[in-house]
């Protein structure tokens, strides 16, 4: 019923809930898992039908027009599969104001979809909060199957761990509007994140995603596109708007350009980013890749660091870009952990950043957050100049 708070409780010794296959179409109900702190109620689709015919959903769970306000929260789902390759964990068609939180999603052929249901604004405020999202994928529609597909009007990412997508991409978007907000993007077969077009969504103004705060880091071994972040089309239609790196510590070991922007009207700002690489040798990278060109007006920023293999083809538009010295590795606390905190005070990163309160107010009240592992967020401390990156030293050894 609209409203309700279903509370479900753990089976003897936490055994999952098998076969499950949830379509939710009221208001404002909220499913909460019991099972104690640090622990999640596990719910299965295996062998359900979650082929998306008539009834059935396609998704473990799914939220559907109608279900507006809904929240998810204490779960592990896995297993959805079907002949298609698009069972999700989740899955939220239209629902506007659907909150996911403190789930794991894994092991199923897409972690969590979304789409606009049909409607002018279907899936609006949608927020997924510390959660992990993990091995999500299918083998029989490599690089069609993501750990993350949203689409719609909106999507908020927050406190997240997203890893290993199997066969496709850690976060893929066709969303109007996109927000990341403190998480760790890690180990992708393809793209790190690839954000792209759909028509009636993308080819409006202020298409815009913002990623912020985020660590997010190519795997040694990739299996597909070595590129990190992709901005533009995949498709027919256009993606009208910016993307804002803002803060971000971005590593991949290989060559292949971090940044594509690949239509005419979007654009990036990027400012405060940390670019390393990860261990690579050193030679002459690329940043940023514009095809066809040109990246002047289209590729701006400021105040960035960038491993000393960039510095030779950095875009005009970047300004004060601090270039690392050759063969020089950054002291990282734990890289094996993906734990990219400083151990120690760099020049040209600590304290290079911009004020904390003139980014904020230069840019509409923004605070930033940073992820705190295994998953979940924090405020970002802020006191003075910014570090580039995203951390603070914190003075921690």
């Amino acid at each position: 019923m609209a409203g309700d708070v279903v509370v479900v409780h753990p089976r003897p010794r936490n055994e999952p809930y098998r076969m499950v296959a949830l379509r939710v179409r009221q208001p404002g109900v909220v499913l909460r898992g019991a099972a104690g702190a640090g622990l999640y109620i596990p719910l299965s689709g295996e062998g359900a039908d979650l082929s998306g015919r008539g009834e059935h959903p396609r998704a473990v769970v799914q939220f559907d027009p109608g279900a507006d306000g809904c929240v998810l929260e204490g779960f592990e789902l896995w297993g959805a599969r079907n002949a298609d390759g698009n069972a999700a964990g989740v899955r939220v068609s239209g629902a506007r104001g659907v909150v996911i939180r403190d789930c794991v999603i894994r092991d199923n052929d897409m972690g969590v979809m979304s789409d606009g249901g049909g409607l002018p604004d279907g899936a609006r405020g949608l927020r997924l909060e510390s959660c992990e999202i993990r091995d999500n994928g299918s083998d029989a529609h490599a690089g069609y199957a993501h750990n993350l597909y949203l689409a719609g009007e909106e999507a908020v990412v927050l406190g997240c761990r997203i890893a290993r997508a199997r066969t496709g991409h850690n976060l893929k978007s066709r969303a109007h509007r996109t927000r990341v907000w403190g998480s760790l993007l890690i180990g992708a077969a393809e793209r790190e994140l690839d954000l792209v077009d759909a028509a009636g969504w993308t080819d409006r103004p202020g298409s815009d995603v913002w990623v912020a705060g985020c660590v997010i880091v190519k795997a040694q071994v990739t299996r597909g596109n070595r590129g990190v972040v992709h901005f533009g089309r995949d498709g027919p239609a256009d993606r009208m708007g910016q993307l804002w790196m803002l803060y971000n510590t971005v590593i991949t070991p290989h060559a292949a350009p971090v940044v594509t922007i690949s239509c005419p009207k979007a654009s990036v700002w990027m400012e405060g980013n940390l670019f390393a690489g990860g261990g690579a040798a050193s030679g002459r990278r690329l940043l940023v890749e514009v095809p066809g060109g040109p990246a002047e007006g289209r590729v701006t920023g400021c105040d960035n660091w960038v491993d000393a293999g960039y510095g030779a083809v950095l875009p005009a538009g970047l300004r004060a870009t601090r270039v690392g010295e050759p063969g020089r590795s950054l002291p990282w606390r734990g890289p094996v952990e993906a734990d990219y905190r400083l151990r120690a005070p760099v020049p040209g990163i600590t304290d290079a950043g911009a004020m904390c309160g003139e980014l904020e107010s230069r840019l509409g009240g923004l605070r930033l957050t940073e992820f705190v592992p295994p998953w979940g967020w924090r405020p970002r401390p802020c006191r003075g100049r910014l570090d580039l990156g995203a951390f603070e030293w914190s003075g921690e050894r």
